[in-house]
């Protein structure tokens, strides 16, 4: 059974190793025995992730299931902290997300509305603050039995007190929704 996992994984990175475009492969394994792991979970370990383009940087998350990595709680929002634990991105998404649905980035006041939040600094005393001004949010999977959502975004960020600029682009994430 092993094997058969370690074929599929290299058959999936070779079928998209020349792809431009970030993909999201949830796989679920449905033949496996109790055997199969220790723990008799049939399940194949899910590796979360999430990483941007923050003004040219790369940004990637610490995404360890701890009180800082907060998954989509009630559907509503997703709060991510770096891997330095120094920034947060935050995506805020209807409670009922839907696959394919391309979420038009809104001003955070907005009721109803998708918004995103960049943070550099959030644990100084008046951290920056760089709202959503234009952007996207695509969902490109759910799985709802093993509670994870996937997809992609970016969107400019305005400081509301500065009016400074971000931008964060190229971002792509498969977290727990709960």
């Amino acid at each position: 059974m092993k094997s058969l996992f370690v074929l599929l994984t290299l058959c999936a990175a070779v079928l998209f190793s020349a792809c431009t475009e970030p993909k999201i492969i949830i796989i679920q394994c449905n033949v496996c025995t109790p055997d199969d792991t220790p723990s008799g979970d049939l399940r194949p370990p899910i590796d979360l992730f999430m990483h941007a383009t923050v003004d040219g940087k790369l940004w990637i998350a610490n995404v360890d299931n701890t009180a800082l990595s907060t998954p989509l709680s009630s559907g509503s929002e997703i709060v991510v902290m770096d891997t330095a634990r120094t920034s947060q991105i935050t995506l805020r998404l209807p409670k009922d997300p839907v696959i394919g649905q391309v979420y038009q980035l809104t001003s955070p006041g907005q009721r109803g509305g998708s918004s995103a939040f960049y943070t550099p600094n959030p644990s100084s005393t008046v951290p920056a603050y760089y709202e959503s001004t234009a952007g996207t949010i695509t969902i490109k999977g759910i799985n709802w039995d093993l509670g994870i959502i996937g997809g992609t975004f970016n969107f400019t960020g305005t400081d509301a007190q500065t009016r400074k600029q971000i931008n964060i682009s190229n971002g792509i994430f498969k977290l727990a929704m709960r």
